[in-house]
């Protein structure tokens, strides 16, 4: 084939090419983020202190759960997160309010002694503690333990937290053995092989000692 006949034969192509008309790309759908990666999201930057994210995930994750139905666990868990971030930032009244709302839904649930009744009361607690009210974040830490080993058992390790916050109270008012008896518990609970939880044994063991060197019990320190 000579040099002119396949000129002429790539323009030709060239030209037919140019005048098919070109698929149109479409964009794929977009979609808004799924409760569960915008709980997911909450739980990453609160556990990194985060909490003008944690706050604005959490938010996003009560908008999409109310979608669910105002008597939705999804909606119950956002609330709770959200409330234990807002009291962190300061926000004493939303912060209550908040998890007031996810308590009264997971009553409605499950009954007002369940398990996450119990870690809801635990996180109101905290708040109460937080903001001074320290009367109100003792009665609800007593509750949250009875409610979690009513659901979970007495050495489920979900346990240690509102024992070792309700210790944390008794030392602020002197209540000494109350303080012992519970650091002592959650050292127990916390060394477990099957419920090991290192920060917390940590966490007691610290206290524990600090208690034990107010005392001049230094040979147990």
């Amino acid at each position: 084939m000579s040099t002119k006949i396949k000129t002429f034969v790539l323009c030709c192509s060239t030209l037919v090419l140019t005048a098919c008309p070109q698929p149109h790309a479409v964009p794929p759908p977009s979609f808004p983020p799924s409760w569960e990666t915008l709980i997911r999201k909450g739980d990453i930057e609160q556990e990194y202190w985060r909490y003008p994210e944690a706050e604005y995930y959490y938010s996003q994750a009560v908008t999409r759960a109310q979608e669910f139905g105002a008597d939705d666990a999804r909606l119950a868990r956002s609330l709770r997160s959200l409330s234990s971030v807002v009291s962190s930032r300061g926000n004493y009244a939303a912060a209550k309010q908040y998890g007031e709302q996810a308590l009264g839904i997971y009553r409605h649930l499950f009954g007002p002694e369940s398990g996450e009744v119990g870690m809801t009361e635990y996180i109101l607690g905290s708040i109460a503690a937080e903001h001074g009210s320290f009367s109100e974040a003792k009665q609800l830490y007593m509750q949250s333990q009875r409610h979690i080993a009513a659901a979970y058992g007495p050495e489920d390790p979900r346990l240690g937290q509102p024992m070792i916050d309700l210790a944390g109270l008794y030392l602020m008012t002197n209540r000494m053995i109350e303080a012992e008896n519970l650091l002592r518990q959650v050292v127990t609970l916390s060394d477990k092989p099957e419920n090991r939880d290192p920060s917390r044994l940590s966490l007691a063991l610290r206290h524990l000692g600090a208690l034990l060197l107010t005392q001049k019990r230094l040979d147990e320190a």
